[in-house]
């Protein structure tokens, strides 16, 4: 189920990039970043023949909305369906939830 909230808020950032209203990190600083999160996953998982989907929601979803500008302070909104958040106050909408 949290797989299709991930890829959402990937092709959110990945429209606004393609706007201009996203600016990404150099390639040296996405590289090293990388680089970071497959050694932490292979210390974390066991190698397997199956396909698994190694992610942790919270951080990976905080992630991409910072870099879109709309990581929300989710301790004011834990009454809300966590993805509904993120996308109340994306930069472009004019809608904040101050």
């Amino acid at each position: 189920m949290q797989i299709g909230r991930c890829r959402t808020v990937e092709t959110l950032a990945l429209f606004l990039q393609i706007q201009g209203d996203l600016s990404l990190p150099s390639s040296d600083v996405m590289l090293t970043d990388i680089r970071k999160k497959k050694e932490a996953i292979r210390n974390r998982y066991v190698k397997s023949t199956r396909h698994t989907i190694q992610v942790d929601f919270q951080p990976f979803m905080d992630e991409i909305a910072e870099l879109c500008g709309c990581k929300p302070d989710l301790r004011k909104y834990c009454n809300l369906p966590c993805i509904h958040v993120y996308f109340m106050i994306l930069p472009s909408s004019g809608l904040t939830l101050d």
